[in-house]
């Protein structure tokens, strides 16, 4: 009887905690377009859980350096004026906050969830878009030069 018990708690506890496969389905993703043209981004950092069981999870926080410095790295794209960039989630956010970023600091440029419009003026931007869902965020980058 002692052994059966045994057995039962030893099921039951595994079919609570799971079973860890160390695998986990991709973040969400984000492709911004501008006239049919697919505009290059960057994942930068997260924070997401993953659910591990039924009443287990897994939080993973990946720091990254700052959309500035990975502008460094990206050639840019040529965009007119006053364009319009589609936004366009694998899995749509809750949430999407879009900075603006001037060296190392940020100033909060669009909420959109769907598209922003580019500044009229002529120079380089780097721009931030963080989306948020339940079960975490992601911060992309990309480095637009308006020219007319």
């Amino acid at each position: 009887m002692k052994k059966l018990l045994l057995i039962v708690i030893c099921i039951i506890t595994l079919s609570l905690l799971g079973c860890s496969k160390n695998t986990h389905p991709p973040l969400p993703t984000l492709q911004l377009t501008y006239n049919d043209q697919q505009i290059p981004i960057t994942q930068g950092g997260y924070h997401w859980t993953y659910q591990t069981g039924l009443l287990t999870s897994e939080s993973v926080v990946a720091d990254a350096a700052s959309p500035s410095q990975i502008a460094l790295k990206m050639g840019g794209t040529m965009i007119t004026p006053s364009a319009n960039i589609s936004l366009n989630f694998s899995t749509i956010p809750t949430d999407v906050k879009i900075y603006s970023w001037v060296a190392e600091s940020s100033t909060l440029y669009s909420t959109s969830t769907d598209s922003f419009g580019l500044p009229s003026e002529e120079g380089t931007y780097i721009f931030e878009i963080i989306g948020t869902w339940p079960e975490g965020s992601v911060s992309y980058t990309t480095k637009l030069i308006v020219k007319p």
